[in-house]
C-alpha cells in the first residue's frame, strides 16, 4: 500500500482544499490518500536544512487561549539562533510530526520561540501531545 499526504504546509486558510481534494480521491487498490501529516509519535529527531532538532532539545510553556485561537505557545529550544529562520521550520516539522499537522493548524494559536536557558516550571515537548489531546 502506497500512502499519499495531502498536506497544506500549515497554511490553514488551505485546510478546506487538502479535505476536498482529499474525499474526492477515488478510491485505488495499492494507493491510501491521507489528509494532512500525520502523528509520528516514534521520530525523536527532525532535521531541516541546517538544523537538527531532538525532542529533548525542546520544551514549552502555554496559555490556555482556546476561547480564541487555541493554545499559546512559547517555545524553548536548546541552541536556538533567532537570526536562524531554520529553528522555526524545524519546530513546525517536530510538531507536525507529535500533534498533527491539522491539530497544529486547529488547536495551537500563537507560537513564539526562545532560547532554552534551563528555565523552570517549562515541559518538555513531548507532554504536548497528551495536553492537546485533552482539548
Amino acid at each position: 500500500m502506497i500512502r499519499v499526504k495531502e498536506s497544506s504546509d500549515g497554511i490553514i486558510s488551505a485546510f478546506p482544499t487538502v479535505i476536498r481534494l482529499v474525499e474526492a480521491a477515488p478510491p485505488l487498490e495499492k494507493f491510501n490518500v491521507i489528509a494532512f501529516r500525520q502523528r509520528q509519535i516514534d521520530e525523536h529527531e527532525v532535521h531541516f536544512e541546517d538544523i537538527t532538532l531532538d525532542t529533548k532539545d525542546v520544551f514549552f510553556t502555554y496559555t490556555d487561549a482556546t476561547q480564541r485561537n487555541g493554545l499559546d505557545l512559547v517555545m524553548y529550544i536548546r541552541g536556538y539562533n533567532q537570526r536562524n529562520d531554520h529553528f522555526v521550520g524545524a519546530t513546525f516539522i517536530l510538531l507536525d510530526s507529535l500533534i498533527g499537522e491539522y491539530d497544529v493548524g486547529t488547536k495551537i494559536g500563537q507560537i513564539t520561540f526562545e532560547s532554552y536557558q534551563e528555565q523552570e516550571d517549562i515541559h518538555p515537548i513531548s507532554d504536548l501531545v497528551s495536553l492537546v489531546d485533552t482539548m
